[in-house]
């Protein structure tokens, strides 16, 4: 309209933000665990391993059979539940909180001398246990869900698996873990050059020689 200053929509528009690529290295995962009581320890280790979203962990008793957990659906889109196998160890340790967690009458299988940690109070012991670790990077525990994921795609290298541990909606959420750090390409051009006719024995040094 005549009188009104142009508007530069796309100048406007926000950048949306990059996927985040986040693997924890041994050594940081050790000092993390080491920081925390048994109780804790096994939370992060859970959320390590499975990918699960921090409210999971705050499970109805029942969603446990004893060798999965059966958790709501992430949205009204996604009202599925999403079944999560869990290995026989974290199974057996598992069964026994609940066990413990019924018998106390509490609502979830954190407790501390009894009595049910609140979300907030688990949540804070555990990203206070992360900074005393040296984890100072922001969205620390939510960082977990992207090393799980991370981790079984680089072992499968299957994204529908990737999907399933993490209880996707789409595949296109998952795609996100589908990165690949130097290392990973190093290696995989490492193992293409022992097997690609074109890269015959000493073609890189003859080079040199001409």
């Amino acid at each position: 309209a005549r009188g009104l200053a142009e508007i530069d929509w796309a100048g406007l528009r926000q950048r949306e933000p990059e996927a985040e690529a986040r693997e924890y290295t041994p050594a940081q995962i050790e000092a993390w665990l080491e920081a925390l009581p048994p109780l804790e320890r096994f939370a992060v280790h859970l959320l390590l391993r499975y990918g699960f979203r921090f409210g999971e962990l705050f499970f109805d008793l029942d969603a446990f059979d004893g060798s999965r957990l059966a958790l709501p659906g992430s949205s009204r889109k996604n009202a599925r539940p999403h079944i999560v196998p869990l290995l026989e160890e974290d199974a057996r340790t598992l069964a026994a909180l609940v066990g413990i967690a019924r018998a106390a009458k509490q609502p979830h299988v954190w407790l501390r001398n009894g009595e049910a940690l609140s979300y907030g109070k688990l949540h804070g012991k555990i990203n206070r246990a992360a900074k005393r670790a040296g984890l100072t990077m922001g969205r620390v525990i939510h960082g977990a869900r992207h090393h799980a994921g991370t981790r079984i795609l680089r072992e499968t290298g299957n994204l529908r698996i990737a999907q399933r541990l993490l209880g996707h909606a789409t595949i296109q959420s998952t795609v996100r873990y589908a990165h690949a750090s130097e290392g990973d390409l190093r290696a995989a051009l490492d193992a293409l050059s022992r097997h690609s006719p074109e890269a015959g024995e000493g073609n890189a040094g003859n080079a040199l020689k001409e």
